[in-house]
């Protein structure tokens, strides 16, 4: 993904970190007690749509319907 700004929920804008969302995909699993590996995220990563301006609600959301397409419920409802 390339070098995108996003709209933090306080209005304010940072660049985008792939790190970030990955981290809070494993501690999602993790609070479920589920087992996650790199093709699982790979897998949740490819379905979000990211671009320029996008806000952290917004990823969120993404983040939690592609959990959801992978069948991975009780982690989306974590997330």
């Amino acid at each position: 993904m390339k070098d995108f700004i996003i709209t933090k929920r306080d209005g304010s804008q940072d660049r985008f970190s792939l790190d970030k969302i990955m981290n809070a995909i494993i501690k999602a699993f993790q609070s479920v007690d589920e087992p996650v590996d790199l093709s699982a995220i790979s897998k949740i990563l490819s379905h979000l749509n990211i671009s320029e301006g996008i806000t952290v609600e917004d990823i969120q959301n993404q983040v939690e319907e592609a959990l959801m397409r992978e069948d991975y419920y009780k982690v989306a409802k974590s997330f």
